[in-house]
């Protein structure tokens, strides 16, 4: 879209350099001799653009790493080295053929005898110049079109993923990770005694409003997996089996939470080792396993050996352990003082800042066991916003670039019709004479700009058609042809368009008829 503006800025600018191509044509120069000194000169404008663009560059790369910063790990920088510079040379060369070669070969093809012909209407390449000054805007407007429809689309499913239900409450909830020793706690008993205690010290805070411990929050990467197998139905080979998430919370994890009971009970006190062995799904996985049906009092076996035998006795609904954009995945709950894993993470809910609990949950831990160590201090909300970062980060940028996209094209738009008004000075002068009204003239200007904004709405839409569904992958309940975006889309681009044409319409409609013949 720059290269199109730039080649049309130096195809303007070939209507004030008629007298010295016509000089250069009566004194014998060649074709060569007139495309390189168009070409030296885009050369030398693209390689200052080029430098000043690098020095952007380095601040706007500041500028995101500062406002992402939470979306990266602390070494993340975003460095311009050798490479990124040297490909930057290297398309800034391109550039400037791209945007120089068109006017040089505007300039080096007309013929002395053409060239006097066309200059009254100052105008070098006569018409041919400027139906190709026309083409660029229409490529301008369909390219903006089409990144337009891409950013919408992506904003569009962003602010979807942003509303969609996660399936549990964040507010008020900080964790610390924690991975009892096996030197120190070689029992089960052991492991499920020091979290109990852990969980006692914590609810006796005032801070605290509930407490609990789970093998994986959600968002945080996803618990283990492992095989399973329903009983009373045969049992296929191990490579064969369907896999689950098996997740290990103690009882007031769901609550904590605001995790909803659909069916059944949730864990209590009395489902402790050497207890009958217990768990609890989530609703689409009991739909899926048993679709007409209760789960409830159903057997699933777990492990290798399909030896560990767990009776569902209640479901919960569904949580998007994995990703706001994942569907949620088929999850199986034990209860921790069944389990005894050694690597828990230690949950505590308050009502006020949950940042303010790290203190607690700390010093919760330490009371028990002053040498465990607790690690990987977070809120809920701050992980629930982090994983987003990706689809923030992509909308954000391809939204930046869209809106510079259509700054360029009504920006290239408006100083085509500018100098389409200055060539017709003369031409608008007659009819103003014969008498022509002002809106007479704005008509006339406003209708060469929009039809080339109408013929690159029509190419623009349809690349886009073909382009968006690329994009299927990246949206979250966002159709590829949203009717919405695609319409927004192009009634937004006409109206700036139109804005665009008025300005150079509004000045030719007040070019005095007089003053315009004279200057032809």
């Amino acid at each position: 879209i720059a290269c199109a503006n730039v080649s049309n800025l130096f195809l303007g600018r070939l209507s004030t350099r008629q007298k010295e191509i016509g000089v250069r044509l009566s004194l014998g120069a060649t074709r060569r001799h007139l495309i390189r000194p168009f070409l030296l000169e885009t050369l030398i404008f693209c390689t200052c653009a080029a430098s000043l663009g690098v020095l952007m560059a380095f601040f706007a790369l500041k500028g995101v790493q500062a406002v992402f910063a939470s979306q990266f790990q602390t070494t993340t920088t975003f460095p311009l080295d050798g490479r990124t510079l040297a490909v930057t040379i290297g398309l800034s060369v391109l550039s400037s053929r791209m945007s120089g070669f068109s006017p040089a070969m505007q300039a080096a093809n007309v013929n002395l005898a053409d060239l006097l012909k066309d200059s009254s209407r100052g105008t070098v390449g006569g018409a041919r110049g400027t139906r190709f000054r026309g083409l660029l805007i229409v490529a301008e407007v369909s390219l903006s079109v089409v990144l337009l429809i891409g950013s919408s689309l992506l904003l569009a499913s962003f602010i979807k993923l942003q509303s969609t239900a996660p399936g549990f409450s964040s507010h008020g909830v900080a964790s610390v990770f924690v991975n009892a020793p096996a030197q120190r706690y070689t029992t089960k008993g052991e492991i499920v005694n020091f979290y109990t205690q852990v969980l006692d010290q914590l609810r006796a805070n005032p801070m605290v409003k509930a407490a609990a411990t789970v093998g994986a929050l959600p968002l945080t990467g996803g618990p283990a997996r492992g095989v399973y197998a329903v009983f009373g139905e045969p049992i296929p080979p191990l490579a064969e089996r369907p896999v689950a998430y098996l997740n290990a919370t103690s009882e007031d994890y769901f609550s904590l939470l605001k995790i909803p009971l659909r069916a059944g009970r949730l864990f209590g006190a009395t489902d402790i080792d050497g207890a009958p062995h217990v768990c609890v799904i989530n609703e689409s996985f009991a739909k899926r396993l048993f679709p007409h049906e209760s789960a409830l009092g159903k057997v699933l076996l777990r492990g290798q050996q399909a030896d560990v035998r767990l009776e569902i006795v209640g479901v919960v609904g569904d949580v998007k352990s994995i990703g706001l954009n994942t569907p949620p995945p088929e999850t199986i709950y034990e209860p921790m003082r069944q389990v005894g894993a050694a690597a828990q993470t230690v949950v505590a809910l308050t009502d006020g800042d949950p940042s303010a609990l790290q203190g607690a949950l700390r010093a919760a831990i330490a009371a028990v066991d002053k040498a465990q160590a607790a690690s990987f201090f977070a809120t809920l909300d701050t992980q629930l916003l982090q994983s987003l970062g990706v689809q923030r980060i992509t909308a954000w940028l391809t939204g930046a670039f869209s809106v510079i996209a259509l700054l360029l094209s009504a920006l290239g738009l408006y100083s085509v019709l500018a100098y389409a008004v200055t060539q017709r000075t003369g031409e608008i002068g007659i009819r103003m004479a014969l008498g022509a009204h002002r809106a007479d003239v704005i008509r006339l200007i406003l209708a060469q700009g929009m039809r080339l904004v109408m013929i690159g709405l029509v190419i623009g839409l349809g690349a886009a058609v073909a382009g968006s569904r690329a994009l299927a992958s990246l949206l979250y309940d966002v159709k590829p042809l949203d009717p919405v975006v695609f319409g927004g889309v192009t009634v937004l681009f006409a109206i700036v368009a139109a804005l665009a044409c008025l300005v150079p319409s509004w000045r030719a409609s007040r070019i005095e008829a007089l003053v315009a013949l004279r200057s032809d």
